[in-house]
C-alpha cells in the first residue's frame, strides 16, 4: 500500500509535467507551426525554432514524440482513474 501511494505521490505529478509539457509543445507545433527545440553540442547547448520549411524531418519527429508522450501521460491518467473507480465501487 505505502509503495502504491509513493507512486502515486512523486510518479503522477512527474507525469503530469511531461504530458503538459508535450501538450504545449505540440499545440506550439500545430497552431503556430513552429517549434523550439534543444541542440546539444559539444560546447553548451543552444535552443531554436524550426518549422516545417526549415527542417522537415526534425519537425516532423518532434512532433511525433509530443504526441507520443501525450498519450502515453493520457493512458497513465486513464490507468488511475480506472484503478481508482474499481476501487470505489468496491467500497459500497
Amino acid at each position: 500500500m505505502l509503495k502504491t501511494i509513493a507512486t502515486l505521490a512523486v510518479g503522477l505529478p512527474l507525469v503530469a509535467l511531461a504530458t503538459a509539457l508535450a501538450a504545449s509543445r505540440l499545440y506550439q507545433g500545430l497552431a503556430i507551426g513552429q517549434i523550439s527545440t534543444r541542440i546539444s553540442g559539444l560546447d553548451t547547448g543552444y535552443a531554436r525554432l524550426i518549422s516545417f520549411d526549415s527542417d522537415p524531418i526534425q519537425f516532423t519527429l518532434a512532433l511525433i514524440a509530443a504526441a507520443l508522450v501525450v498519450a502515453f501521460g493520457l493512458f497513465v491518467f486513464a490507468g488511475v482513474m480506472a484503478k481508482g473507480w474499481r476501487w470505489f465501487s468496491r467500497r459500497q
